[in-house]
């Protein structure tokens, strides 16, 4: 709620009834830095807790984008009734607002007829107005500009009140800062850092909400499946190196067909999954066609032309829990493989029911009566029973995440001790995610022992060690400590 000041004459101050003390609100916006709340809560929240500070008609808040010099509308409110205050985006420099971001210096304007167009505020309508225009930096760096508007004559903003709207954006900020911080942080956590898609881990969160709810009757859900052909040729033939621009060139073709609602995965070397909420089979082959053909006309620096297998599969047609209806898209792509690769091919076995049992104590839970004539793999035939045995064995085993346990050590590139503020902010930076123990070191260095989900120990070491340097950088660069350095120790299996 925007906060709200009396019409009569005299100080705003004199009307405002009952209000939290500011020490009170102060410390609620405090409790922010050390909050989980996601960026937008956060804004909400200071602008909450603003109105009870600052008394104003209307408030826009503008987020920075230092690489472009532009200020976006993030936030607007305006409690006059039958009023609406808009934003737009500004560029730095342009009219008051963007001069503030510019300067990084506040403004106080006691009074003004009209609202500049320039400002980026329209709807205000005319008749005098006052405004506090507030940078808001942190660690060095503009997150933002806040606007605080009055309207009507005589209820000009006061000097007292523009230093506490300074003295406020000052937490403001950092609140703001922290919450983006964290969201990076668990950005870094679903995604995969080669290809830029969602991992495995977010790949079995999101198919498990998506399959509960088809399952509740809200709408079917379809999983895609699909695997470059032949890519151990590829590295064998032309390195590592190309192998790793035809996995992002092929992750790439799919992000570009794909709804925002569809997200694509990379679940595991060269082999993908895309998740179709509310889309039926006949659709979803639809998409897998065209995902197959984008991935034929990718050109890369090599003679072999790249292909992939795609299998589909429905829930809850199909399968009705998360695992049975991977294992059904998993036996549709191994048909496809088997038929000759570069194709589509949809799952055409019984429905598999649930058990009694729950699902997470049997890697492949349901009835399997599927494709008992046998499927031609490798010049030979399998039977049905085969065919699940293998697809179990290889959803267990080959892309399982396992939980492993890294440890680092972080010390200062001079030799002196690490800052307690600076280990327990890094701790609480990463407590979210990987369940951090941190513990010093005779040197003035600490161990770092890290929770991490992966698939072998490479990787989860080179995970560890990118949340450990991204969470350590924002630490470090906000408190103006020494440079750093950050060593391997070991990597070992979680104990279960």
């Amino acid at each position: 709620m925007v906060g709200t000041r009396s019409r009569a004459r005299g100080r705003p101050e004199a009307a405002l009834g009952p209000m939290a003390p500011r020490e009170v609100v102060i410390a609620d916006v405090a409790h922010l830095l050390v909050s989980e709340t996601s960026p937008a809560a956060v804004l909400a929240a200071v602008a909450d807790a603003l109105g009870q500070v600052v008394p104003h008609d209307a408030l826009t808040l503008h987020t920075a984008d230092a690489s472009r010099r532009l200020l976006r509308p993030a936030l607007v409110r305006d409690s006059r009734p039958g009023k609406a205050l808009t934003a737009r985006p500004l560029r730095f420099g342009e009219g008051l607002v963007g001069s503030v971001a510019q300067s990084r210096k506040p403004r106080l304007v006691a009074s003004i007829g009209v609202l500049p167009a320039a400002e980026g505020a329209t709807g205000a309508g005319p008749g005098p107005h006052s405004l506090i225009v507030n940078p808001l930096t942190a660690r060095g760096e503009l997150k933002g500009v806040l606007c605080l508007y009055r309207f009507g004559p005589n209820h000009a903003f006061t000097e007292e009140e523009f230093k506490t709207a300074i003295r406020f954006s000052v937490l403001a900020a950092l609140a703001i800062d922290n919450a983006d911080i964290r969201s990076k942080l668990e950005s870094l956590a679903m995604t995969d850092h080669l290809t830029g898609l969602y991992n495995h881990r977010y790949f079995q969160e999101r198919l498990l909400e998506e399959v509960s709810r088809a399952n509740r009757g809200a709408a079917s859900v379809s999983l895609l499946i699909y695997d470059i052909d032949d890519f151990k040729d590829v590295n064998d033939s032309y390195g590592h190196l190309l192998g790793d621009q035809v996995l992002q060139g092929v992750g790439s073709a799919a992000g570009a067909i794909c709804r925002i609602e569809d997200p694509v995965c990379r679940i595991g070397g060269e082999e993908f999954g895309v998740i179709l909420p509310g889309q039926a089979v006949a659709r979803a082959r639809v998409l897998a066609e065209r995902i197959r053909r984008s991935v034929v006309d990718l050109s890369f620096p090599m003679k072999t032309r790249v292909t992939v297998s795609v299998g589909l599969a429905e829930a809850p047609l199909n399968a009705s829990s998360p695992r049975d209806l991977f294992a059904c898209a998993d036996l549709a792509l191994r048909t496809a493989k088997a038929h000759g690769k570069n194709r589509v091919c949809v799952y055409a076995g019984t429905a598999l029911g649930p058990r009694r049992e729950s699902s997470s104590d049997h890697p492949l839970s349901g009835r399997w009566e599927i494709l008992a004539e046998g499927i031609k793999t490798g010049g030979r035939a399998r039977r049905g029973a085969e065919h699940l045995d293998h697809a179990a064995r290889n959803y267990n085993h080959e892309r399982m995440i396992k939980t492993w346990l890294v440890r680092l050590e972080l010390a200062r590139d001079d030799d002196g001790a690490l800052s307690d503020e600076g280990i327990d902010a890094l701790t609480h930076l990463l407590a979210a995610n990987v369940k951090p123990v941190i513990t010093r070191g005779d040197s003035g260095s600490v161990l770092v022992q890290m929770t991490v989900e992966a698939r072998d120990d490479m990787a989860a070491r080179s995970a560890a060690e990118r949340m450990l340097r991204d969470g350590a950088n924002s630490v470090w660069a906000a408190r103006g400590l020494p440079p750093f350095t950050i060593a391997f120790v070991g990597t070992a299996e979680a104990p279960k």
